[in-house]
């Protein structure tokens, strides 16, 4: 599969479709048409949550800066990632972490765009 990531930059991702299935989890078409869940994707050692692949690809152009790679890969939601406190929490537990902390705000009644690509953490 092959996605735009900006005006001249393509890259290709990799979606680890027999891990997913073999956890549950639904491949990247079948999310996008609901709108719900956000993926993971891998750009250099960075993990990225975004709705869709492109999404990750403007947020690491526009707020992280550097060159996108080649390959962009999405990456599996049990996967664990290093967190900038130190720890280290699977994909899933930090998409879940973020979006209830966005949720909350939201409760509060201060403006938050739910879905906004960000950062998961690193590999190492």
């Amino acid at each position: 599969m092959r996605a735009k990531c900006g005006s001249d930059n393509a890259a290709s991702i990799k979606t680890p479709e027999s891990t997913a299935h073999n956890l549950g989890i639904d491949k990247c078409s079948d999310r996008e048409d609901t709108g719900r869940d956000m993926q993971a994707y891998r750009i250099h050692k960075m993990v990225i949550a975004a709705d869709i692949a492109e999404e990750a690809c403007d947020f690491y152009r526009n707020e992280i800066g550097g060159t996108l790679p080649d390959v962009i890969e999405e990456m599996p939601y049990l996967m664990e990632v290093c967190c900038d406190d130190g720890t280290v929490k699977t994909i899933k537990a930090r998409i879940n972490e973020e979006l209830d902390a966005r949720n909350a705000w939201l409760r509060m009644g201060i403006p938050c765009e739910l879905h906004r690509p960000f950062v998961i953490g690193t590999l190492p």
